[in-house]
């Protein structure tokens, strides 16, 4: 749950920039790196997950208030030439993914419902 938080605050401010229309590039980030400073075993799962809901909120929050033309608007991220609308799609599927893996290992499999 915390790498979840944390890579949707990085995608989430990647977003913010290129829909500004940010000129320099932003760097790429480890996850491990972050996950092992994040010491994210200290805390309880709920905290965790309320957490998670929050920057989820933020992003949403963010979203919302894009300007269409935004939408298309590319910037440099981690090297690479992205589209503000590819990051949405990268935000989405990041968290999809990590939670269907939540749901099959610990949770009994069966998908999301």
């Amino acid at each position: 749950m915390c790498h979840l938080a944390d890579t949707e605050r990085i995608m989430g401010y990647r977003l913010l920039c290129v829909a500004r229309e940010e000129r320099a590039p932003l760097p790429g980030f480890e996850e491990d790196d972050y996950a092992r400073a994040a010491r994210a075993d200290s805390r309880s799962l709920s905290d965790l997950a309320a957490e998670f809901a929050a920057v989820r909120r933020a992003t949403l929050a963010l979203m919302r208030g894009l300007a269409p033309e935004a939408w298309s608007r590319r910037g440099t991220v981690n090297g690479k030439t992205v589209a503000a609308s590819h990051l949405a799609y990268v935000i989405a599927g990041h968290a999809a993914h990590h939670l269907e893996v939540l749901q099959e290992r610990y949770l009994g499999g069966g998908g999301l419902s």
